[in-house]
């Protein structure tokens, strides 16, 4: 008999507020429903057989939904839900009858509508393990969950919280690039950066006010024709490649480069250019950026200062660089306002003063105003170019600018002064600093990234004075993948931060350190002889072992394979890394966990470098035709005889003693070299050509694999359309097969060609499906006729309660959308009679049939 108490409050945690916080910086609550929430949600329901799946984030006063199969209300009072209690610990929690549990019995979900007599919930953890919500699943009836669905919805709410992190870290870097146009837009500059094809990828407003277009409406090339721009004394416009940003795009540094603009319907303009080349991530270029600075002020102050004080003073007030004058003893006679408020002072205190007395730099080795004064009145530089200088105002704060200067002459042609401009560069400085720190800096660890520690290490070996020599290391972490596969990303993430900490603490501070992979580091011991480089990289090597990462309820260690090279200066630097890492694999092949050094001429060196010896024969293959086609068959599961023969196409090569070189092999060599969009058009010509030799009264289909590589080929198309039609092809005998990993890196490349290839009659298969979350998402979007599930689910199927239950899921799921699946590494018997119950359309593997040459099969 249940009484009429309230139903129970689950009681709150000590860390509440942190986790109210870490809920907060989400930036998830009351958003609009993603499809990769809901996806997860609809496969908990169906994975658990429950009319009621949720995915929901708890705060102070409510539990909100951020996806929901099976109810319409996006959210519930706190005081009533049963996630509130979830939340409480870190496992799943199961309530197999509610009416059974006092914290639920009085529960007004319990005992009206929609009436939940069970509930289990997993808890959605942060990276710092606090808990946002949970991942649950609801009945109206009593009922237990058995271990597979336990374990199934326990990994969900992994992926959900995965997402979730994930979603964060996407707006932050979306939050950065607004801060980052904001800071280029209110920039009183002229900022112009384009790609490494010169497309315009920034114009920001004062250079769209300055030239009085928008950067698509004239190409780059035909700016100096169109838009009017001119070098110094020329009336002939300037040639594309005289720009300064066209220059930069060629690899050159331009500085204090002058352009004259005269922009259609508005006053010329007199602009120092800035320009440099912009580099990728991985150092290659990437682009280039001009930063144009107004100089006409300058220009016209020099031009008046031989004109009345009074009205020379008027404009001289009215330009935006700061102006000061001085006496032949330094001392200042004039300052405009702009240098009032550069100085951090008024009109009256800026004149009468030396002009030393005005700047308070923090550095004394900058040069000194009073010197540039002196050098000026001397008449031994009667120009003074820019020079950067800085001060500190009183307030605190501090100006960078650039300083120019000019004689002033009397009447009588003597000597009676300077003129100094200074132009505030503070913002610019900023900037220039950010977007280089930007792109020399692993924003995960703060180490240096591959293009930062190459120019560090040119510069190292460049000005280095002593001669006892320095030494190159490459730290790879060993089996670091089993911390990401089996704890996610952000698990990875902190082990990596960990690792460079360590690292860092064995170098000192005239060392290099840079992160050059994902899980690989390279440090340059500088003046280091080699007997003490062995003991700093065993000393390296050692505190990797020692780092103990704890997440959740696990404790992971870590050890790392170390290559060490003594340097020459004589090597170049692509040498230098390239044997490091030569090393650094060989320790990895000797066990890993040990530190392998080596110079040049070493045996393992040689024998490394001979494995490059594979893309010549790859291309020599290519070349020559030694590539062969074998086939494998594909067929129904059902006892029903087939309609059709259909074969997978498998690639091997013939070696140079005849024997076949199984792919494995020579494939990872030519994926990694770009070869494979070369040998995926072998392929495709030499399958066709098999095709057309068949008679056409028999029914024969065969699929042929695609790389990443190709799909990103834009030319792919009309290569497969060209070749369709010169060997008169029919289409709907082809099926192209592509995995989730040559999509993730081409989707919308991936997504027209598989729309136009299918409204010619073809199809296409999703191959390998199933072996990561976003493969759902993918399937969403792209057209596909045949879901091929990864052999990792059905080769232990028959043992594996999981492994089945993916594999109906994921048949379930290509049923619903109309698809037909086929099953992968099917071995026996055993198997094959497992997917028939199952109901998979079709099967394949080493237990149907062996791999026969294609001919032979045709």
């Amino acid at each position: 008999m249940l009484d009429d108490a309230d139903p129970a409050a689950a009681p709150v945690d000590a860390d509440e507020a942190a986790r109210l916080t870490a809920l907060e910086q989400l930036d998830v609550l009351d958003t609009d429903p993603e499809p990769v929430f809901d996806d997860l949600a609809w496969t908990a329901a169906r994975l658990c057989d429950t009319p009621i799946a949720l995915v929901t984030l708890v705060d102070a006063g409510r539990q909100w939904f951020k996806a929901r199969c099976g109810v319409d209300v996006s959210e519930t009072p706190r005081e009533v839900a049963f996630c509130a209690q979830a939340i409480l610990g870190c496992e799943l929690m199961e309530v197999p009858d509610t009416l059974e549990d006092p914290r639920f019995a009085n529960n007004p979900f319990v005992l009206d509508a929609p009436g939940i007599r069970f509930y289990a919930g997993m808890p959605l953890l942060s990276p710092d393990g606090h808990r946002y919500g949970t991942l649950c699943v609801i009945d109206t009836r009593p009922r237990r969950l058995d271990q597979r669905q336990r374990e199934g919805l326990m990994r969900l709410a992994a992926q959900v919280s995965l997402q979730l992190q994930q979603r964060q870290q996407l707006l932050h870097s979306l939050n950065r690039e607004r801060a980052l146009t904001h800071m280029l837009e209110t920039m009183p500059d002229g900022v112009v950066c384009c790609d490494a094809t010169g497309v315009i990828t920034r114009f920001n407003e004062v250079a769209r006010d300055w030239f009085g277009i928008e950067p698509e409406t004239t190409p780059l090339s035909e700016w100096g024709q169109n838009v009017g721009c001119y070098a110094p004394g020329s009336d002939t416009p300037m040639r594309a490649d005289e720009l300064p940003l066209i220059r930069a795009l060629r690899g050159e540094r331009i500085r204090e480069v002058e352009v004259i603009l005269k922009a259609p319907h508005r006053a010329p303009r007199i602009l120092s250019c800035n320009a440099q080349p912009l580099l990728t991530y991985g150092g290659e270029p990437g682009g280039a950026v001009v930063v144009m600075h107004d100089v006409t002020g300058l220009k016209e102050a020099n031009a008046l200062l031989a004109q009345s004080g009074e009205r020379w003073r008027a404009t001289v007030d009215s330009i935006g660089d700061a102006v000061l004058t001085t006496d032949t003893h330094g001392i200042v006679t004039f300052a405009n306002r702009a240098a009032a408020r550069l100085l951090g002072c008024d009109l009256a205190t800026a004149t009468g003063r030396h002009v030393d007395a005005l700047f308070h730099s923090p550095d004394e080795g900058r040069v000194r105003l009073a010197d540039l004064v002196s050098l000026v009145l001397s008449g031994r530089l009667p120009r003074v170019a820019a020079v950067g200088n800085e001060i500190h105002r009183e307030d605190g704060s501090r100006v960078l600018f650039e300083s120019s200067g000019a004689v002033i002459h009397g009447p009588d042609g003597v000597v009676s002064g300077a003129v100094l401009v200074l132009r505030d560069v503070t913002q610019t400085h900023e900037l220039a600093e950010r977007i280089s720190w930007q792109e020399s800096r692993d924003p995960l660890t703060g180490v240096d990234n591959r293009a930062g520690f190459e120019r560090g290490l040119v510069h190292a070996l460049a000005t280095r004075e002593s001669q006892k020599g320095c030494a190159l290391l490459h730290v790879d972490l060993d089996q670091f993948k089993i911390v990401n596969d089996t704890c996610g990303l952000a698990a990875g993430d902190a082990l990596l931060k960990d690792v460079a900490q360590a690292l860092r603490a064995q170098l000192r501070e005239s060392d290099l350190v840079g992160r050059f992979g994902s899980d690989e580091f390279v440090c340059l011991l500088i003046d280091c002889p080699f007997d003490a480089a062995m003991r700093i990289a065993e000393q390296m090597r050692q505190a990797i072992t020692q780092i103990r990462l704890r997440w959740q309820d696990r404790t992971f260690a870590i050890t790392a394979s170390v290559g060490l090279v003594a340097v020459n200066p004589q090597d170049a630097i692509a040498d230098l890394l390239s044997s490091a890492d030569s090393a650094c694999q060989l320790a990895k092949e000797k066990g890993g966990n040990r530190v392998h050094s080596h110079n040049s001429t070493s045996v393992d060196v040689i024998q490394r470098r001979t494995e490059l010896d594979w893309v010549p024969r790859l291309q020599d293959a290519l070349a020559n035709d030694r590539f062969e086609l074998y086939g494998q068959e594909i067929v129904p599961t059902s006892r029903d005889a087939p309609t059709e023969r259909h074969f997978e196409v498998l690639l091997r090569l013939r070696g140079d003693n005849g024997e076949l070189v199984p792919p494995m092999t020579f494939i990872p060599v030519a994926e990694r070299y770009g070869l494979m969009p070369a040998v995926d058009r072998w392929v495709v010509c030499r399958a066709l050509a098999a095709l057309k030799r068949v008679d056409a009264s028999r029914a024969i289909r065969l699929s042929i694999n695609l790389s990443g590589g190709t799909l990103g080929d834009d030319a792919f198309a009309r290569y497969v359309e060209d070749t369709f039609n010169e060997l008169a092809g029919d289409y709907s005998k082809v099926c192209f097969e592509i995995t989730e990993t040559a999509v993730i890196a081409n989707v919308a490349n991936a997504e027209a060609f598989i729309n136009w290839f299918r409204s010619q009659g073809g199809e296409f298969s999703l191959d390998d499906f199933g072996s990561g979350m976003s493969s759902f998402g993918y399937l969403k979007r792209l057209k596909v006729d045949y879901l091929k599930i990864d052999g990792a689910f059905v080769k232990n199927l028959v043992h594996d309660s999981v492994d089945e239950a993916m594999v109906k899921a994921i048949h379930g799921v290509g049923r619903f959308m109309g698809l037909r699946t086929v099953a992968e590494f099917v071995d026996n018997e055993t198997t094959l009679h497992r997917l028939r119950e199952i109901g998979v359309d079709y099967a394949q593997g080493y237990g149907i049939h062996m791999p026969q040459p294609l001919d032979e099969l045709l």
